[in-house]
């Protein structure tokens, strides 16, 4: 990290706000991400992994700004993958009874209905989100089920508000 940090790249402070993600260190995350739009610009990718960070820090309303941002701005569908995976990770909590499922919904309402405009694909994803989340199911995307990143959430108390629950309990 010390190498990376040294640097004149911006590439590494993206990659080291990735690795800080699967480590499940969110502030060090966000700082890295943070940095790294600074110095490269607004970048789809990373403007989607700082609102992973967000979401995962309860921070809803930021989070899903950030997806909008991101995926309005998304040439090569990496910004949009990566959603895709972060939402199906959040039904794999929430059909597992970590999370309540109001929070997961209104965070897929704020990003759809907030997108500009949105392909086929992204539509008829954000409609099969909606029904996993209502039938209380999991919804898988590509070929892995459920990233290790959610696998840290073990004792979300649903009680708590939407401003105060952090999705990082490990």
């Amino acid at each position: 990290e010390q190498a990376f940090k040294k640097s004149e790249n911006p590439e590494t402070k993206l990659l080291l706000g990735e690795i800080h993600s699967r480590l499940g260190n969110r502030d060090e995350a966000k700082q890295h991400v943070a940095s790294y739009l600074r110095e490269a610009g607004e970048a789809p990718y990373g403007r989607a992994l700082l609102g992973e960070q967000q979401i995962r820090t309860a921070e809803w309303e930021t989070g899903a700004d950030s997806y909008v941002q991101a995926l309005q701005r998304d040439p090569n569908g990496r910004a949009e993958r990566q959603f895709k995976r972060v939402v199906s990770d959040l039904s794999s909590v929430v059909a597992d009874g970590r999370m309540p499922v109001d929070f997961a919904e209104q965070f897929i309402n704020r990003v759809d209905y907030n997108l500009a405009s949105k392909s086929d694909a992204l539509s008829q994803f954000l409609a099969r989100a909606r029904r996993a989340l209502g039938n209380g199911d999991e919804l898988q995307v590509g070929q892995n089920k459920q990233s290790p990143i959610f696998e840290l959430l073990e004792n979300v108390d649903p009680s708590e508000s939407s401003r105060g629950m952090n999705l990082d309990t490990g």
